[in-house]
């Protein structure tokens, strides 16, 4: 049967049934298998508007339930909502109403494959994507039955993500706030809150770029054997970052061209690494505001520039000079300020690493160096100065000068 042939015949059944409106059980229920099994293997071929008469007819016959065919009708509409934007999967849930679900609708059997999932899970599925296209049509909490706690289990809540990487005709890492951290293929970012890749038109995927966020639905792993949560769908926000990510002010210690990397320390003493690519006119020594992007999985912590800052934003200590011996080439200085983050850091690292006390809160420079960044240098001099924690040539971190105001 053609994929013609297949339309009319299913547009004449419905005609008939639509005036015929049958009361015996038998043939109620063959309509009913009827419209199951074409609605569950061929439902793009019939159409959104066809299929979704064909749905109204199963759901006006007074069938038990929950059985095996209401399953199979329930199994239907969730490939229906793969196919059809306009059909409101969260709305139709109401009428099936999940009391009706079986137990092997819901149990995982052990002979089930890890990648197989059950009936209720696939709902939980299409459910997560209906709300991203119809989000006032949610289920309250007190009705979602099994689907609610499927949801919390296998996926996480809609979250926004920044994309942190881009790699040339592959794949780009994004990180969300929480800290999760995902590879998605870059087909899968789209414009549009779209429901799945496999949908009958073809999504519009614009140019991915650092710095772009995505509303993210992820699934969790099933076994032990998966490391990282999957990215079911990505759609882009089209918001500034700065409205969904926390914004902070940054010193640029370093530009390393040969990587093409701008290495930035906030006033916690955390160091980023920015790219180059996405950061037009970032200098050496500059203040900056940017969006700190920093993942659970790994130590590597990704910032997002924005603009330039006015120095006074960055947090500033008060330092005193000790010593300036000319003849061995050295300038000593002390923090003379005990309050703050960064004495905080300091103390902890010390427990931490077992240092003395004097190793955090004085420092050297050489006197070349230090004629350059502390004016008018002489002993007891303050200055207010950049200062955070870096780590030295033996890999331990210590107060860095950074900047002198």
């Amino acid at each position: 049967m053609t994929e013609r042939e297949l339309r009319e015949q299913m547009t004449v059944l419905h005609s008939q049934f639509a005036e015929a409106k049958p009361t015996d059980w038998d043939t109620q229920h063959e309509y009913g298998c009827i419209v199951a099994f074409v609605l569950q293997h061929h439902c793009e071929v019939l159409g959104s508007t066809l299929s979704r008469q064909l749905l109204a007819d199963y759901m006006s016959l007074p069938l038990r339930r929950p059985s095996a065919l209401h399953s199979a009708i329930l199994t239907a509409a969730v490939r229906m909502a793969y196919f059809f934007s306009d059909f409101h999967f969260a709305a139709f849930l109401r009428l099936w109403q999940l009391r009706n679900l079986r137990d092997e609708d819901i149990i995982r059997l052990p002979e089930r494959a890890l990648d197989d999932r059950t009936l209720a899970e696939q709902v939980t599925h299409a459910y997560l994507l209906s709300l991203m296209l119809y989000p006032d049509e949610a289920i309250p909490t007190g009705e979602l039955y099994a689907v609610f706690t499927i949801s919390q289990r296998y996926y996480r809540p809609m979250q926004p993500m920044v994309v942190t990487q881009v790699v040339a005709g592959g794949y780009a890492v994004l990180v969300g706030a929480g800290g999760d951290e995902v590879e998605c293929p870059l087909q899968m970012l789209t414009v549009h809150p779209l429901k799945t890749s496999d949908l009958s038109h073809v999504a519009t995927v614009r140019s991915v770029r650092v710095g772009q966020v995505y509303d993210v639905l992820l699934h969790l792993p099933y076994g032990p054997n998966t490391k990282r949560p999957s990215v079911v769908v990505a759609y882009l926000r089209d918001v500034p970052i700065a409205q969904v990510f926390p914004v902070c002010v940054g010193y640029v210690e370093h530009i390393d061209v040969s990587h093409g990397h701008i290495h930035i320390y906030d006033g916690a003493s955390r160091h980023f690494v920015a790219s180059m690519a996405c950061s037009d006119g970032v200098r050496e020594q500059q203040c900056v505001t940017f969006v700190p992007i920093v993942p659970t999985s790994r130590a590597f912590k990704t910032a997002i520039v924005l603009g330039e800052a006015e120095a006074q934003m960055f947090p500033v200590r008060d330092i005193r000079i000790g010593e300036a011996n000319r003849e061995k080439g050295f300038a000593h200085w002390v923090l003379t300020d005990s309050a703050g983050p960064l004495t905080e850091l300091l103390s902890s690292y010390q427990v931490s690493h077992g240092a003395k006390q004097e190793a955090f809160c004085e420092g050297y420079v050489a006197m070349d160096v230090a004629e350059q960044i502390f004016p008018n240098l002489r002993i007891g001099s303050v200055f207010r100065a950049i200062v955070f924690l870096k780590r030295g040539a033996d890999r331990v971190k210590r107060p860095f000068v950074a900047k002198v105001l």
